[in-house]
C-alpha cells in the first residue's frame, strides 16, 4: 500500500501515518533536534485552515515560542523539584536553559484540530508519559496525556 503524501500550503510536504507528519530541525536548549511535526487528521482528511494558521504563527514567531518553552520548563522543574525527585534521583535546580538538553528530549510538535499547539518531550522524571508544553493559543505544561 502506497503511503499518502500531500504538499500543504503552510506545512509543505507531509506524509500520512495516523495523521500528517514530517521531520524538521529545531534548535532548543543550545542543541539541534530533529523533531516530528504532527498534524492530527482522521481517515486521511486534509490539514485544516486552523492548523495551517497555527503553523504559520509558530513559524513566524519561532524564537518567541522557543523562549516560552525554555522558560516554562525551567519554571516547572524548579517549582516541582520535590515531586520530580521521586523518580529523578539527580534532581536539581535548573539555572540555565542549556541544562535542559541533559534532561528532556523534544520529540514532536503537535497540532490538534482545535488549534492547540503542543511540544511533546521525553523527560528523565517521567519516562513513561513524558511532558508536554502547550504554546498556542495559551501556555500550559504537564504530562503528555493531558494534551493528547
Amino acid at each position: 500500500m502506497k503511503e499518502r503524501e500531500c504538499n500543504d500550503k503552510a506545512f509543505g510536504v507531509m506524509h500520512y501515518k495516523h495523521g500528517w507528519v514530517k521531520s524538521q530541525l529545531v534548535s532548543l536548549f543550545g542543541k539541534d533536534w530533529n523533531i516530528r511535526i504532527s498534524v492530527r487528521a482522521y481517515s486521511e482528511k486534509p490539514i485544516n485552515e486552523l492548523q495551517q494558521k497555527q503553523y504559520s504563527e509558530y513559524s513566524n514567531n519561532e524564537e518567541k515560542y522557543k523562549e516560552t518553552i525554555s522558560s516554562e520548563l525551567v519554571k516547572y522543574i524548579n517549582n516541582n523539584l520535590p515531586e520530580l525527585a521521586i523518580n529523578w534521583k539527580e534532581a536539581k535546580k535548573i539555572d540555565s536553559t542549556n541544562e535542559l538538553a541533559k534532561i528532556v528530549t523534544p520529540r514532536t510538535l503537535f497540532f490538534n484540530q482545535e488549534g492547540d499547539v503542543v511540544l511533546l518531550l521525553d523527560c528523565v522524571w517521567d519516562q513513561e508519559n513524558g511532558i508536554g508544553i502547550q504554546i498556542i493559543p495559551k501556555t500550559a505544561i504537564g504530562p503528555q496525556n493531558t494534551f493528547l
